[in-house]
């Protein structure tokens, strides 16, 4: 296949690998081929580090990669923390402390590689830490707010045209070429699939359902911001409260009527918590994600009744509502970055 015309500002630059996309992926291959001493050009069309967590889980395989480009101090100092255990409760019910019918121990370090099954991460932090490393190698190049247009190939060469911040027009020649820039980039979208070339496998391994995704941050109560609240007359402090309505650990709510996910993530002091709920058929994903039907569905799983603590106590079914106004404009920022993105849906096949 013939290469492109020159038609940009420079001449040809050359390297050994050109990566576009600079997340996680993109960064931490961009980090390795520095610490080998490969030279690489990595491309990314933001200014910065994504704000909005979206993936939040990484296995063992992850936190020895994480190892291998040196930042293996600042997992649980900055990135996040062991997800322990995965809680399987079923029944159709709103109550997170109830008992699950199954447990898998991700806290064990039993595996092959010697590190805990999983970890529970702020994807703004590990994107930091990977840059900072990839940055610290003589190899490797990061390029910003840069913006793919072309690519062609040759027998020796794959020929990249990108436009700069500045909207000049840029050429990198490469050995190799790695898309990283995700399944709507440039490059599945405008080189290998109009050559043809589809992620199949991939298309049989989605999700069967839609789903909202939802991260908040929660700020404590206390008596003076809720001197109403009714659990400090019975002894509770604030992180026993937040014990209380958002509990450690993962847990997969198995509701025949309408599955959840829900589990902290991040450091224990970050105080992030996911909230995950499937998309029934006939309901549109983008409705599900409304503040309105937010609260419909969330909200149920922060009241409690007075009963769980204690004869003669009035029942708390508003027991969160002051705390849920401070927290929905926090909450409505947080949709609105996962509506854009697009994290939230994948797509719906029927039960075969």
């Amino acid at each position: 296949m013939g290469r492109a015309q020159d038609n940009f500002d420079s001449d040809w630059e050359v390297t050994d690998v050109l990566i576009c996309g600079c997340g996680p992926t993109g960064a931490m291959l961009s980090s390795q081929l520095g610490q080998a001493g490969v030279p690489n050009i990595c491309l990314d069309r933001e200014t910065g580090i994504t704000t909005d967590p979206r993936g939040i889980a990484l296995d063992e395989d992850g936190i020895r990669a994480l190892q291998s480009v040196g930042i293996y101090d600042k997992i649980y100092s900055d990135i996040g923390k062991c997800m322990g255990n995965f809680n399987f409760v079923g029944g159709v019910h709103h109550d997170l402390h109830r008992p699950a019918f199954t447990k898998m121990d991700y806290a064990t370090t039993e595996g092959g590689t010697g590190h805990v099954g999983f970890i529970c991460h702020k994807q703004p932090a590990l994107e930091k830490h990977l840059r900072n490393s990839l940055l610290a190698t003589k190899s490797s190049q990061l390029r910003v707010q840069c913006t793919l247009v072309s690519i062609t190939e040759d027998d020796e060469w794959v020929y990249a045209q990108y436009e700069d911040k500045n909207k000049k027009r840029r050429g990198i020649k490469a050995k190799f070429l790695v898309g990283a820039d995700g399944k709507t980039g440039y490059v599945r979208k405008h080189y290998l699939e109009a050559k043809g070339v589809r992620m199949e496998h991939a298309s049989l391994t989605t999700y069967e359902e839609d789903w909202v995704a939802l991260n908040w941050k929660i700020t404590l109560p206390t008596r003076e911001s809720h001197p109403d609240f009714p659990l400090w007359e019975r002894g509770y402090s604030s992180e026993e409260v937040y014990d209380l309505f958002f509990p450690q650990e993962f847990r997969f709510l198995c509701n025949p009527e309408r599955p959840a996910v829900c589990g902290r993530f991040g450091l224990t002091n970050d105080r992030l918590w996911r909230f995950e709920f499937v998309v029934q058929q006939g309901e549109d994903g983008l409705h599900m994600a409304s503040p309105e039907m937010i609260k419909k569905v969330v909200y149920p799983y922060l009241v409690h009744p007075g009963s769980r603590y204690g004869p003669g106590q009035a029942h708390h079914t508003e027991i969160l509502k002051g705390w849920y106004q401070e927290r929905k404009q926090q909450l409505e920022a947080s949709l609105a970055a996962t509506v854009e993105n697009g994290a939230f849906t994948v797509h719906r096949y029927t039960v075969r």
